[in-house]
């Protein structure tokens, strides 16, 4: 106890701005350096451990180490005396409740934040302290003055004088000599540059220099969960952590999530110290508070504890409007695990009895983490009995507890293990014990194991065996390159299996594919397999093939073909399995409409379609969406709307480069600086993009109910669908165009403000929001009114060029559409360019 005491009244030492060797503090061995401390901070000599007294009339030198030893350690005894009479802290309401439920000591996530912004005991503070800190450092030409500020102006050549004024109650300076200057509300630049002309209308080669030497102070009230609430003073340089600090710091049960600044000219800014303390970001915390703003500290929000064997045990609040979080989420608040390999995750959560309930987590992470829960990560402390070794194309390599993988579901299930372009209808299981005393290996089909069509339990020292797509189909003639030889010999001898034996394992499970498909060649499938995904083995269809003539032969290589399939649609009703084989026939090319569909699909690329072909049937061809597919925000474009879109752009340009012909006829000087514009926009439209996007509704799911939002296809149709998007893109005329992080809260105007602003050249009135299906709604003024429904993920916010500048050019076209539809297109393409990236 005693050690933590001292540790905090050295703490208060070091937040008046000195620093102690801890020899010094704990040995007394550096006593050079307790000198320089005395000698350089003298306003801390008596803070808190006192000055070390020189006796009267003797030299500093002839004081001597142990003079300095004695001192010193009454003084840190007095020290410690004084801190042990005070009384101990309470502990906090939630900590004392996590703590008991989890049965060691956890504290609230940021508590050291807490106390560096509570006050210092009064026996602890300086007159220092108390007063307004000085200038430290150059001020910015940035900064804005105001009422109070006080200006140290030196006048050098003519006139040389030096003077310190102060901006009065109208907001001027008086400087001897010249007429008043108005300050206030200038930045320093701007009043510097004011000063400079005034002198040099009065004085010849007379040069001003100006600095500040005092800030003005302002009045910010600080609410809600503080020491102190109320109306504070500050310099004009503070930040919010400031005002907390000066409040006395947020309360026990205060919120370090949810704080809300309102600056006196309206908005608001949210507050997030976990956003400083998790990961160096000062979002909201950096602003500079102005006169009139208002600070409030809400109430600590949903909280849930994380411990166990991790790296950041403690209790986490909840951001502001968030209910829960998932396994990720939770791994990241908690810094991860203390060791690689794998960890048991139990929820305690409390019912509506006040009982406690203890839930395993699995590794999908299924289960989300809210108000009151007790998330416990264990490392297993025995070892397993039994190892499975995963070898091959497989994301995550290595072994794996028997215990953890009793099962090829189980194993397959494990995140990591499966890699998107793993192939899924042949893979092998090499047994250890067969009867010639070598490996034994088993073919198994990953897709039908994860379909939960078929299963098989694993034994000790099983190696799984995985094979990447591309190594399919198995050449027509055993035939095979001297350096592929090698390359595959080099993979699968490290799974003890030569190119040889993986030959003789697939041949007897092999199914062929041949004719107008992409790919012809034959394929391993270790399970019965549906047409639709056999033809997706193969690439699909060739353009030109008859996909109303499809032969199937259904198994054996004896067994008659059946009937030929009429449609596509009619292969998932139809099982393959080893032997058998399809065959696509040539067909007449006039009738095929290529089309495209990438992004997040299983088997994104160019597809036939013929008439009648819809959105769902391209869909499930490509073999539906992945589980990260963002449906709402698809990026459906036709060749027709692309040439509709393009067409008022060129002839837009085709009328600026006329009116600028005219403009150069008709005036004697004409508008330099118009006619560059203008040239510079046509250039544009002539080169500007052009997309084509239609709305369409693209989620399966709805298709499947409502089949007649499903669109007819046309040739050159092509769909894009991104993945599950967690920003809001602010595109056009702002400062810096990004990508923002989406946060509930977040307002247009936030998203704005976030990429700098609007530049001179954006028309603040035209801005529109592009909701991810495509549509799009005006930001009128009830629009940036705080409303969450107003952005959602994927959303883009634009801010199109100001047609104003090109009033004077005479257009039959409408410009502010045109510049709004380029700013459009350019966000649309971005979204596209970066989920290729």
């Amino acid at each position: 106890m005693i050690g933590r005491r001292a540790g905090r009244g050295l703490l208060r030492v070091a937040s008046c701005g000195a620093v102690l060797s801890l020899a010094a503090l704990l040995g007394h061995a550096n006593l050079a350096g307790a000198q320089s401390f005395e000698r350089d901070v003298p306003s801390i000599q008596t803070e808190p451990l006192g000055a070390l007294e020189n006796p009267v009339g003797q030299p500093s030198d002839a004081f001597t180490r142990t003079d300095r030893d004695q001192q010193f350690d009454r003084r840190l005894q007095a020290n410690e005396q004084r801190l042990s009479t005070r009384e101990e802290e309470p502990p906090h309401p939630l900590a004392e409740l996590f703590s008991e439920r989890a049965g060691t000591e956890l504290r609230l996530f940021g508590a050291a934040l807490r106390q560096s912004l509570a006050p210092k005991d009064e026996s602890t503070t300086t007159r220092a302290d108390r007063q307004p800190p000085p200038v430290l450092g150059r001020i910015s030409d940035d900064y804005r003055l105001g009422v109070g500020d006080r200006l140290v102006i030196r006048l050098r050549g003519q006139q040389n004088a030096t003077e310190t004024v102060t901006i009065d109650p109208t907001g001027e300076v008086a400087v001897d000599q010249l007429p008043p200057i108005a300050a206030a509300g200038l930045t320093l630049g701007t009043f510097r540059a004011l000063l400079a002309q005034s002198l040099e209308d009065r004085f010849l080669d007379t040069q001003a220099f100006v600095t500040v030497s005092g800030i003005r102070q302002i009045a910010v009230t600080v609410t809600g969960s503080v020491a102190k609430p109320g109306l504070i003073q500050l310099s004009a340089q503070s930040t919010a952590l400031d005002a907390i600090a000066k409040a006395g710091g947020i309360d026990a049960l205060g919120s370090l999530r949810g704080i809300r600044l309102f600056p006196a000219d309206g908005g608001r800014v949210s507050v997030d110290l976990y956003d400083l303390l998790l990961g160096g970001a000062a979002t909201g915390a950096s602003q500079l508070l102005s006169d009139g703003d208002r600070l409030h500290v809400p109430p600590i929000g949903a909280t849930l504890a994380l411990t166990g064997d991790i790296k950041r045990p403690g209790i986490f609040e909840l951001a502001p409007g968030q209910t829960s979080i998932d396994l990720t989420e939770a791994i990241i608040m908690s810094g991860g695990p203390l060791s690689p390999g794998a960890h048991d995750v139990v929820v305690s959560r409390l019912g509506a009895d006040g009982l406690e309930q203890h839930m395993p987590v699995s590794r999908t992470g299924q289960i989300r983490f809210g108000d009151g829960d007790l998330v416990i990560w264990t490392t297993p402390k025995a070892v397993a009995q039994g190892r499975v070794r995963i070898s091959g194309y497989a994301g995550r390599q290595g072994t794996v507890a028997l215990d953890k993988a009793v099962s090829l579901s189980r194993l397959l299930a494990e995140p990591g293990v499966m890699r998107p372009d793993t192939y899924g209808w042949f893979a092998l299981i090499g047994r250890h014990g067969a009867p010639s005393g070598g490996i034994r290996y088993i073919a198994f089909a990953p897709q039908a194991i994860i379909d939960g069509q078929s299963d098989r339990r694993l034994q000790d020292r099983d190696q799984i065996i995985l094979f990447e797509a591309d190594r399919f189909p198995m050449p027509a003639v055993d035939t095979v390159s001297v350096d592929e030889a090698q390359s595959e010999d080099e993979v699968l001898d490290r799974a003890g299996l030569t190119t040889d034996g993986l030959r003789e394992l697939t041949t007897p499970l092999l199914v062929d594919l041949g004719g107008a498909v992409q790919r012809p060649g034959r394929y391993p499938v270790a399970a019965e397999i549906g047409g639709s995904d056999l033809l997706a083995l193969a690439g699909g269809p060739r353009p030109g093939a008859d996909i109303d003539r499809i032969a199937l032969r259904l198994n054996e290589r004896g067994s008659q073909p059946i009937d030929p399939i009429t449609n596509l649609a009619a292969l998932d009703s139809v099982q393959v399995s080893a032997g058998g084989s399809l065959r696509l026939q040539a067909g007449e090319p006039t009738t095929l409409r290529q089309v495209s569909i990438t992004g997040a699909v299983r088997h994104p690329g160019d597809y036939t379609v013929t008439p009648g072909d819809r959105l769902s049937d391209l869909i499930a061809r490509a073999g539906g969406l992945t589980n990260q597919a963002f449906a709402a925000g698809a990026v459906f474009t036709r060749a027709a709307a692309r040439r509709e879109e393009r067409q008022p752009n060129q002839r837009a340009a085709r009328e600026l480069d006329q009116a600028v012909a005219r403009l150069l006829i008709r005036e004697e000087e004409p508008d330099r600086d118009l006619v560059s514009m203008s040239q510079r926009l046509a250039e544009e439209l002539r080169s500007a993009g052009a997309l084509g996007r239609i709305t369409v509704t693209a989620d399966p799911d709805t298709l499947a109910t409502r089949p007649d939002l499903d669109p007819l296809l046309r040739d050159g149709d092509a769909i894009f669908y991104p993945e599950r998007d967690l920003t809001v893109r602010v595109a056009g005329e702002v400062l810096s165009p990004a990508a923002l992080q989406f946060t509930s809260e977040k307002t247009p105007t936030d998203y704005l403000r976030e990429a700098g602003g609007f530049t001179r050249l954006a028309d603040k009135s035209r801005a529109f929001i592009v909701y991810p299906d495509g549509s799009a709604r005006p930001l009128s003024i009830s629009a940036w009114q705080y409303d969450p429904a107003n952005v959602v993920p994927g959303s883009t916010i634009v801010a199109p060029r100001d047609p104003k500048p090109f009033d004077a050019v005479e257009l039959t076209a409408n410009i502010g559409n045109i510049l709004s539809q380029i700013a459009v297109t350019a966000a649309s393409i971005a979204v596209i360019a970066d989920d290729d990236d």
